[in-house]
């Protein structure tokens, strides 16, 4: 019995020394844990990189101003793209008057080589414009309602307007039973001299209101420079579709364009009138209403 209450009262101070060596550790841990200053003063040294952690499934992500810009810039260079896009297809179908002048050009001597000429004058006086654009002065064209901005949707919504005066002008004039040809001969005769002369018509029958248009609209998307040089060339690339078609047609089936071009020219002459009047109606309609949105937005 006594060994027992000996064996007993060892364990037990066992146990006791192996409490006081837990408390010991326990304590010296605690001490050596940082001191509340000593936290507060590590937090200082924190630098933006150590925040650069990859976010956890489900997460939150937020994302920074810069990001946001760049998306919204994307998307607002995007809706210009496609604004260009339908202004110069507007441009390319409203003026048959154009095509047939191309056609005309193609019938008479070296009318291949005036062609061309034709449509680089039309191309170059869209690219002066696009020079303009890219030396515009830097205005307040971020927001809708800034004065830059809407003296450009009045112009907008003026121009708008005249084309639709201008189809009404054109469907009261009296119907002839012969369609008159819309060139006139002089102008015909002038340019089968010389190609400088196609030159010139290229640039001079530019539909002037639609590129003023397109114009006013990539300054108002409030891009840099590179994107409106951009935008505005896509807008030059469409707005020639239609004359340099008679163009292609001579060069891939030189033994079959003129048959081709003397009846497209036939139909075009008798319809072009229809042509202008709805189009024309259609695309000053579409102007006025963008712009008096823009206005009252």
């Amino acid at each position: 019995m006594g060994r027992g209450v000996r064996r007993t009262t060892c364990t037990a101070a066992a146990d006791g020394a192996a409490d006081a060596a837990t408390v010991a550790t326990t304590s010296n841990a605690i001490h050596r844990l940082p001191s509340r200053a000593h936290v507060l003063a590590d937090s200082r040294d924190f630098t933006a990189d150590m925040y650069h952690l990859q976010p956890t499934v489900g997460s939150p992500v937020r994302a920074s101003p810069r990001r946001y810009r760049l998306a919204r810039g994307g998307r607002r260079v995007q809706t210009l793209i496609v604004s260009c896009v339908l202004l110069g297809l507007a441009v390319a179908v409203s003026s048959p008057t154009s095509v047939l002048a191309v056609v005309v050009i193609l019938e008479v001597t070296s009318g291949l080589r005036r062609g061309v000429a034709f449509v680089v004058g039309w191309v170059a006086a869209i690219a002066l414009f696009g020079v303009v654009l890219a030396l515009f002065p830097a205005l307040d064209f971020q927001r809708s309602q800034t004065t830059p901005s809407r003296v450009a949707s009045i112009a907008e919504l003026l121009i708008g307007a005249a084309l639709v005066a201008g189809a009404v002008v054109v469907h009261r004039r009296p119907v002839t039973e012969t369609p008159k040809d819309p060139i006139p001969e002089w102008l015909t005769r002038l340019v089968g001299r010389h190609w400088a002369v196609a030159f010139a018509a290229g640039g001079f029958m530019l539909t002037y209101s639609l590129t003023i248009v397109a114009a006013l609209e990539i300054l108002k998307a409030h891009v840099g420079t590179v994107d409106r040089v951009v935008a505005f060339a896509v807008y030059g690339v469409t707005s020639i579709v239609t004359i340099t078609a008679p163009i292609v047609i001579a060069l891939i089936a030189p033994e079959r364009a003129a048959a081709t071009l003397t009846a497209f020219r036939g139909w075009l002459t008798i319809h072009s009138r229809t042509i202008s009047v709805v189009l024309l109606t259609v695309i000053g309609l579409a102007i006025v209403a963008k712009a008096a949105f823009d206005l009252v937005s």
